[in-house]
């Protein structure tokens, strides 16, 4: 998908891939309202996609977000908890399909390493 903004209006109906009997995962920034999530998750289930995860690191979660967590064509929806706001909106809306990852203790780790010249590769397991 394509996606344009101007003025906060997401516009763009370009669609790449073959998602036919596919998992599809659908990552952005952020979720606000979940509208381009479900544009996106939508155009996937309408080209035959089997499954749809929608991830993002911000789950803000603001008004309108009643649509996407009630929508069949979003397996799961997966966040951090960078932003207390999504831990807020599960306590809302139970039954939503999302799960909250918390990440503390790796920015924790991160600024300390980052603090005493120390390896941040290390950190996450990549080899130089």
């Amino acid at each position: 998908m394509e996606k344009r903004r101007s003025r906060n209006v997401v516009s763009g109906e370009l669609f790449a891939g073959d998602v036919v009997d596919n998992a599809v995962f659908i990552v952005d920034d952020m979720i606000s309202t979940g509208g381009t999530m479900l544009r996106a998750a939508l155009a996937c289930r309408e080209r035959g996609a089997r499954a749809v995860h929608a991830i993002a690191t911000h789950g803000l979660f603001g008004k309108g977000v009643e649509m996407l967590f009630g929508s069949q064509a979003i397996d799961r929806i997966t966040v951090t908890d960078s932003v207390d706001l999504a831990s807020a909106a599960k306590a809302r809306h139970p039954q939503a399909p999302l799960d909250i990852l918390p990440i503390g203790r790796l920015i924790g780790k991160t600024i300390r390493r980052l603090h005493t010249q120390g390896s941040i590769s290390d950190l996450i397991g990549i080899d130089d």
